[in-house]
């Protein structure tokens, strides 16, 4: 029979090993029978299951690897870097789902907004009681504005940015209820942190989207 009359569509491939947890194996068969899986589904033209079983084989690496590491008294380091590996790994499924879903990444860059907002103002200087209002209203534009990768907190008024970074240290209240301070202090090393960690997992949430609907949308 050829492989040209199989048909895999709406399969589903998954796996545990002797533990009976999913994901995880040390068999190397395993391995290499989901490998020829693989090679059926690019003969028959399955793409999605195809890029399906490569995911389930990276997966399956990871016991197998492990294994062999614990085997060969592999240096600390070294085991190490695979553990790193495996998280950036969870990370991937967590965010995107292996990059099969572009939904995952935008709910987490909105969910993302909040997470940061209050982020913000826990480490920020909080205003005087009169001023928490605008205050607020800062840090909320700020957290809206650095969830959009690499050009979005440039877009913010200077009045915006002097509010986040003066906090209590008002010197002179304006009509309307904002205020201006003097000299306006640099940002201290937390809010710079953790303003550069919301720029980085904004930007991976957005690749992540990207690279879902490339996935889907690629030509073989």
């Amino acid at each position: 029979m050829g492989t040209s009359n199989i048909d895999l569509y709406g399969a589903t491939i998954g796996f545990s090993g002797r533990l009976r947890i999913s994901g995880w194996t040390a068999d190397t068969d395993l391995a290499t029978r989901l490998r020829a899986l693989r090679k059926l589904s690019d003969e028959t033209k399955n793409h999605d299951l195809e890029r399906d079983l490569y995911i389930e084989e990276r997966k399956a690496e990871r016991g197998i690897v492990l294994t062999q590491y614990w085997r060969e008294g592999a240096n600390g380091w070294r085991v190490f870097t695979y553990c790193l590996w495996i998280v950036v790994m969870g990370t991937y499924w967590v965010l995107s789902d292996y990059g099969r879903s572009f939904v995952r990444p935008i709910v987490a860059l909105v969910l993302s907004v909040f997470a940061f907002y209050w982020i913000y103002v826990g480490a920020l200087e909080t205003p005087k009681a009169e001023y928490v209002p605008d205050f607020k209203n800062a840090v909320r534009a700020y957290a809206i504005a650095n969830a959009v990768p690499f050009v979005g907190s440039l877009t913010l008024e200077k009045e915006v940015k002097t509010t986040l970074l003066c906090g209590g240290r008002a010197d002179l209240a304006v009509p309307g209820g904002t205020f201006v301070c003097t000299p306006v202090p640099p940002p201290s090393l937390p809010f710079q942190l953790i303003t550069i960690g919301q720029s980085i997992f904004s930007a991976i949430c957005v690749f992540f989207a990207g690279l879902a609907l490339r996935n889907y949308f690629k030509l073989r």
